[in-house]
């Protein structure tokens, strides 16, 4: 993982897969190093630490699997610039895009997101259309088809 740090360049996002570790392979230290880099974001398919200093840091973003106080130690090199899984997905270096938030990570490629474009902003807009109507007073039981989910739920059919 250091090699990696040591290798990456200004705006590249950094992702790891720690292959079971239960060893946080990055923390404090190593986002500081990433965000002196210039490097906007950390992925790591394993543990990482000190997530009170990097929740509050705001110049590099960091996600992992899980949390654990305890420091990692480097058994072996890895590869660098390869496909790598990650949360049981394939990414693909300098051609996989990646958005990221506190909800989780999507990954795909420019072809992918240019296909979900208009599905997403139909999603957003019908959201805000019930996010309005319940601050009137609606309920979100009246602006969604919730009888005929139950109904098909209890008749054992797809909803």
């Amino acid at each position: 993982v250091l090699q990696g740090l040591q290798d990456s360049e200004s705006d590249e996002i950094l992702i790891v897969n720690t292959r079971t570790s239960k060893r946080a392979v990055a923390g404090e230290l190593f986002c500081a190093e990433a965000s002196r880099r210039g490097l906007p974001g950390i992925i790591i398919d394993g543990p990482m630490r000190d997530t009170n200093f990097l929740s509050n840091y705001p110049k590099v973003r960091c996600f992992s699997r899980s949390v654990t106080p305890y420091s990692g130690t480097t058994s072996h090199l890895g590869k660098l610039q390869v496909t790598v899984e990650c949360g049981g997905v394939m990414v693909e270096p300098n051609s996989s895009i990646i958005v990221a938030d506190d909800d989780g990570i999507i990954v795909g490629s420019l072809e992918t997101f240019e296909q979900l474009e208009q599905l997403a902003r139909e999603i957003q807009s019908a959201e805000e259309r019930i996010r309005i109507a319940i601050a009137d007073g609606k309920t979100i039981h009246e602006m969604t088809n919730f009888e005929a989910h139950v109904e098909a739920i209890q008749n054992g059919t797809p909803s």
